[in-house]
């Protein structure tokens, strides 16, 4: 008997990973060395799962899957991967910025992914670096990209990388005891109360920079006395030019003890006043905020075909049988609130599929995308 190399786990019809999962199918042929067509087309069968086989039944209703290997693929992507327009692939690509606390190679990671579906073919490392650049969160490095001659792509990554490692080092330098912190105060007071007198500026030695990298232009250095919560203690304070506010740097939260319990509490606030307007509205626009089903009256909703179109009549797939008492309520239910109505008989018919809620019942969900979409 030979032994499979590999395992490959059964096909999700519901996560839209088809690719993904082609291209392992592929592999694992490969490394069984697997090429005759029927062979490949029984693993593939054998593999993918019941409800994948189930699903490719009824895209080749009334035929059987007895097509060769790669029409059978075919099927399955043209269902499960359908080809994207490319206006809509390209739009969210150029609406990709970097999002909050994610690091370079994620972002980067995301957009090559968007840029898949998007046909840029030559023009893809010129789409990629202009992205890239325009939707960095750090003012002061994109500045720096922006003024570099001659920017590709992989000279952007790496140079916002470097300067994200950087960055990193510096927070875990200023951690230390005694260190420099630069641009890294976090707490803000008010000037005045602190002191009151004029003071002589000193030359100051120390850098400051802002966090995400711009320079702070020091206009030097003096000594107060400053008392915090009854705390009297002194310590240096330095000037830079730039309109932002007053803050407590770790040097200072050395010298005063804080009530970090008291900074740190968050307390919610009820407002009456808001809770009483939602409130007027429910009651006002009960028919709204029921628990009945809604109905839109005085609209017809009209679905235009294909000129080629033909009627597709899928017949009903298998239920579970711990399915079938909850479907058969819910489809009497749908039916008494008028939201479905029987019928004799149909040229088209498509398949429904039962989504369990945690209360017990069941969702409908009708898979048009196997009937009607395509003819659209």
């Amino acid at each position: 008997m030979t032994t499979l190399i590999g395992s490959l786990e059964p096909l999700n019809v519901s996560s839209g990973e088809w690719p993904s999962y082609s291209s392992c199918l592929e592999h694992y042929l490969t490394a069984n060395k697997i090429v005759d067509d029927d062979l490949k087309k029984a693993t593939m069968l054998n593999v993918i799962g019941g409800p994948a086989f189930d699903l490719l039944r009824d895209l080749l209703a009334p035929d059987e899957p007895d097509s060769k290997y790669e029409e059978l693929k075919d099927v399955l992507k043209d269902h499960l991967a359908p080809k994207p327009l490319v206006i809509g692939e390209r739009y969210r690509f150029y609406q990709r910025n970097q999002r909050q606390g994610e690091s370079i190679v994620s972002s980067v990671a995301e957009l090559r992914r968007l840029a898949r579906t998007c046909e840029f073919k030559a023009h893809l490392p010129e789409a990629l670096r202009d992205r890239f650049v325009c939707g960095l969160r750090g003012a002061g490095v994109r500045r720096k990209l922006l003024a570099t001659d001659s920017l590709t792509f992989d000279k952007a990554v790496s140079v916002t990388k470097a300067q994200e490692l950087a960055a990193k080092d510096a927070v875990e330098v200023s951690a230390e005891p005694n260190a420099v912190a630069e641009g890294t105060s976090v707490h803000k007071v008010t000037m005045s109360s602190l002191f009151a007198d004029k003071h002589k500026l000193r030359p100051s030695s120390v850098k400051f920079r802002t966090y995400t990298g711009e320079k702070l232009d020091s206009k030097g250095v003096f000594t107060v006395q400053a008392t915090i919560n009854q705390q009297t203690a002194s310590a240096e304070l330095h000037v830079v030019d730039g309109p932002g506010p007053v803050l407590l740097g770790r040097d200072w939260l050395q010298q005063w003890t804080l009530d970090w319990a008291a900074i740190k509490m968050v307390q919610a606030q009820n407002k009456p006043t808001v809770m009483e307007a939602v409130k007027e509205l429910q009651t006002k626009y009960a028919e709204v905020f029921g628990d009945d089903q809604g109905c839109l009256k005085a609209t017809t909703a009209q679905l235009t075909l294909q000129p080629d179109a033909k009627p597709k009549f899928l017949r009903a797939r298998q239920l579970p049988l711990s399915l079938k008492a909850q479907v058969g309520a819910k489809i009497r239910r749908m039916e008494a609130a008028g939201i479905v109505s029987r019928v004799d008989w149909s040229d088209w018919a498509t398949p429904v599929v039962p989504v369990p809620k945690p209360n017990g019942t069941v969702r409908l969900c009708g898979d048009f995308k196997v009937t009607v979409n395509p003819q659209l």
